[in-house]
C-alpha cells in the first residue's frame, strides 16, 4: 500500500510540474526571449510571477537596465518596478537561481549594495529601449529578491513557482522551440 502511495505522489508532482512548464512555454513562445544565456531564465519567469504582486494597471516591470558611471558599466538591475502614475521606480528586485542558494543570496544583497552605492551619483541608467532620468531612482520604496522555490527559506523575499531544475528543463524547452522554429527567436 505504501509504495502504491508514493508512485501516485510521484506520479501527480511530475504532472504538476509538466502542467507548470507547459504554461510557461506556452506563455513565452510569441515573446522572442533569449534562453541561450541561462541566467536570464528565473528572470523571465520572476518578471511573469511578480505580476501578482505589482499589477499592470499600476506597475510596469522592467528588466536588464544597466547603470553606468563615466561610461564604465558598473551593473544590471534585474527587475526594475515602475509606477504608472508617478513614473518613479518604487521597487527593485534582484533574482539569483543558483545552485548554491545561500551564495545566490548574498551576491543579490552585494549587487543592491552597490547599486545604493552608486544611485545618488551621476550615473546614466538606461535599457535597450530609453535612457531614465536617475532622479526616477531616487524614491525607491523597497528593495526585494527572489529564488528558485525554496528561496524564502534561505532568506529571500519571493520564491518562483519553479526548482531550479524545472527552470533549467524550461529553458532546454524553449531553446528546442526555437530551434525547430514554432517559438519566437531573439531579435
Amino acid at each position: 500500500m505504501r509504495l502504491s502511495f508514493t508512485l501516485i505522489l510521484v506520479l501527480f508532482s511530475s504532472l504538476s510540474f509538466a502542467d507548470i512548464i507547459s504554461d510557461y512555454a506556452a506563455l513565452f513562445k510569441d515573446k522572442g526571449y533569449d534562453w541561450e544565456n541561462a541566467g536570464n531564465v528565473c528572470e523571465y519567469i520572476a518578471r511573469e510571477e511578480m505580476k501578482t504582486h505589482f499589477p499592470d494597471d499600476k506597475y510596469e516591470i522592467k528588466s536588464g537596465i544597466i547603470y553606468k558611471f563615466n561610461k564604465i558599466d558598473i551593473g544590471e538591475l534585474d527587475l526594475v518596478v515602475f509606477n504608472r502614475h508617478t513614473h518613479l521606480v518604487d521597487y527593485i528586485g534582484e533574482v539569483k537561481c543558483w545552485k548554491e542558494i545561500g551564495q545566490g543570496l548574498q551576491k543579490a544583497q552585494e549587487q543592491r549594495a552597490r547599486f545604493q552605492r552608486y544611485v545618488g551619483r551621476n550615473i546614466t541608467i538606461a535599457d535597450s529601449e530609453q535612457i531614465y532620468d536617475p532622479a526616477q531612482f531616487r524614491a525607491i520604496q523597497s528593495y526585494f529578491s527572489i529564488a528558485q522555490k525554496g528561496g524564502v527559506a534561505a532568506g529571500f523575499t519571493y520564491e518562483l513557482n519553479l526548482t531550479l531544475q524545472e527552470a533549467k528543463q524550461l529553458r532546454i524547452i524553449m531553446l528546442r522551440c526555437q530551434n525547430a522554429g514554432t517559438c519566437a527567436k531573439p531579435n
